[in-house]
């Protein structure tokens, strides 16, 4: 028994220091490739590299070893140093395709990198359509697109102080301001909409301030909608998808849900309230 317990123990200790050195050679691989990537390499180094990242990196090691920022950063480098950011789209969508198929849950991490990425602010267009083409949406490089612009903003907003939105004095004095846009004609929205009423006073307990923006066109049906619900700040300008605060917010499709905090900086987009961790 005793014998027993003690060959598990050295082969659960043997497994312990494969992996712990399986895992400093994998960082030792990843950050001599970022180190190429950051000095910049032979052309036939940086093929190379190219063709690494959009086939085989994997995002998990990537994030185990907290170096996803760095290597996508640097990885960005190669092509925006050659001027290269109509490559730099087919092969981010080359990416994506991949981890669509592979690890979805990455698509996300690697659009945020992408959109905040300083190298990139020059290239909007090119920056945009990446972010667009993860959520599905085929769009060139060299062109502008509504859409995709939108999307890029929106992805944007995390961490960042939030917009102006036209119609609110002030989002002052509150611990945080929950914001809803939506369409009248919506059922998902209305079902959120309802959801945001059965909890209201809950959310006003807890100093949370609620704001509905509405993507309907005219005051008759944003009024027959709104009218039963209990919170003051309902806005709309009537100009659906078009109005001010939609662009401010990169609103492409409804229900958005944002949660803004006390220093007016957004927390994050969320799908429903139980997301947002709000009534925790």
């Amino acid at each position: 028994m005793i014998r027993n317990s003690l060959t598990a123990l050295i082969v659960s200790f043997i497994l312990t220091l494969a992996i712990v050195s399986c895992g400093k050679k994998n960082q030792h691989y990843i950050e001599k490739i970022i180190e190429k990537m950051e000095k910049g390499g032979t052309s036939e180094e940086t093929i190379d590299v190219e063709l690494y990242t959009i086939d085989s990196l994997n995002f998990a090691t990537l994030d185990s070893l907290g170096l996803t920022k760095q290597y996508i950063n640097a990885w960005i480098k190669l092509y925006v140093d050659k001027s290269g950011t109509e490559k730099l789209v087919r092969d981010s969508k080359r990416l994506i395709d991949r981890l669509e198929k592979q690890s979805p849950e990455n698509i996300e991490i690697f659009i945020k990198v992408i959109a905040h990425n300083n190298a990139l602010r020059e290239y909007p267009d090119a920056t945009a359509a990446i972010v667009a083409y993860a959520y599905g949406i085929d769009v060139p490089a060299d062109g502008y697109s509504e859409i995709a612009t939108r999307l890029l903003v929106s992805t944007r907003l995390p961490g960042n102080k939030a917009p102006q939105i036209e119609g609110l004095q002030s989002m002052t004095g509150v611990n945080s301001t929950l914001i809803l846009f939506y369409d009248g004609s919506c059922g998902i929205c209305q079902h959120l909409l309802d959801e945001l009423a059965d909890n209201y006073s809950k959310l006003i307990e807890r100093g949370i301030r609620v704001v509905t923006i509405s993507a309907d066109g005219s005051n008759e049906a944003f009024e027959q909608n709104i009218r039963k619900y209990p919170w003051p700040d309902k806005l709309c300008d009537y100009q659906s998808f078009s109005g001010i605060n939609f662009k401010r917010f990169g609103i492409a499709a409804t229900p958005e849900m944002l949660v803004i905090d006390k220093d007016e900086m957004v927390v994050d987009q969320y799908r429903n309230l139980q997301e947002t961790k709000l009534l925790d």
